[in-house]
């Protein structure tokens, strides 16, 4: 599982933009937790929540979850929430919305 910031960089001509850049790779468990069906402007569409637990890793510890994502098995996820487990700094609990997207 890798875990990716939202970065910002300059192409050939000088103009910002936005790309990808990994920030940390690690085994992690990756469960399902509930899944739904909705209508959005782009007509139908499903989410499905997920839990991934990984080990402690430091350079999480300022993740925002606007500018980062999950990529697991080619799948892209959403992080909702990082949750340093009891404060214990062993694990992190990321909740994440599987986009449907793949990489």
């Amino acid at each position: 599982m890798t875990i990716q910031a939202n970065v910002a960089t300059q192409d050939e001509y000088g103009e910002t933009v936005q790309g990808w850049r990994d920030v940390v790779t690690r085994w992690a468990g990756v469960e399902p937790l509930s899944g739904r069906e909705f209508l959005a402007a782009s007509g139908p569409r499903a989410e499905l929540t997920t839990r991934i637990v990984l080990r402690w890793e430091p350079g999480l510890a300022g993740l925002a979850p606007q500018d980062h994502r999950a990529i697991y098995q080619g799948r892209v996820y959403d992080i909702h929430s990082a949750i340093n487990t009891r404060e214990e700094n062993k694990e992190w609990v990321l909740m994440c919305a599987d986009t449907g997207a793949a990489v």
